[in-house]
């Protein structure tokens, strides 16, 4: 695959044009380790220094009705989509690496073509969502941002989409910039109160059911997080227990 030469192009006229700049590459949509990717970071390997302060691409985990696709909550919540999450997050990490610039996954949601009603815009999402952040966050990718939108709530598609962890509840409000919290959003809530810090080392015989995490802050303070992805609806209450060594 080769690597089209008008990027290097674009790189010196915005550098010419705005010096300092950071520049950000290849926002690939495929796997991180795909041809064009690693064309790309052999490419940069090549010069002196990388053109790029972080490399990018665009990662959903399932696919919606609008591209032939039937997700449902469970799928979301299940271990094969966490199997596949991690994954990409190894491979990311790993296609910057050579560069030694930062993994972002620069677009990223739960369902691509735009969610699926029941499943992206439900609370269910919260719960993926504080998943997905935090296994990105420990296999070592950068940043993790969510697409989404700011306009008015249930709009016509394209412009609406059902994973947006914002949007405006009136035509009133979507003009005056007044934004409302979707499900989505109080998973990253959740996840910026936990805090920066390093992630423990941690065994859990229940992940599928249970997510954990354990994050210790510069303070020598820690934070756990638990993660209930079982569905209330068939799965009884049960009891946690935490040693913490």
């Amino acid at each position: 695959v080769a690597v089209p030469t008008d990027f290097g192009a674009y790189v010196a006229a915005i550098r010419q044009a705005a010096p300092g700049v950071p520049i950000e590459g290849t926002d690939a949509a495929g796997a991180p380790d795909g041809s064009f990717q690693q064309a790309f970071v052999s490419d940069q390997e090549a010069l002196a220094a990388p053109r790029i302060n972080e490399l990018t691409s665009h990662y959903y985990p399932l696919t919606g009705s609008n591209c032939g696709g039937s997700p449902t909550i469970a799928e979301l919540l299940g271990t094969t989509v966490r199997d596949d999450e991690k994954s990409e997050a190894d491979e990311a990490v790993a296609a910057a690496a050579p560069l030694d610039v930062p993994a972002v996954v620069d677009e990223s949601n739960s369902v691509v073509c735009e969610g699926q009603h029941g499943v992206s815009d439900v609370f269910a999402a919260a719960l993926w969502e504080i998943d997905d952040q935090l296994v990105m966050a420990r296999e070592g990718v950068a940043g993790d941002y969510m697409h989404g939108t700011v306009v008015q709530c249930d709009t016509a598609q394209p412009l609406f989409m059902y994973y947006t962890p914002l949007c405006a509840p009136t035509a009133a409000d979507a003009t005056a910039g007044d934004l409302a919290a979707q499900p989505e959003y109080y998973g990253l809530a959740a996840v910026r109160d936990v805090g920066t810090g390093a992630f423990l080392n941690l065994s859990n015989p229940v992940w599928a059911d249970v997510r954990a995490y354990a994050v210790q802050h510069s303070n020598g303070t820690m934070t756990v997080v638990l993660d209930d992805v079982d569905d209330p609806s068939t799965t009884g209450p049960t009891t946690v227990q935490l040693d913490l060594g």
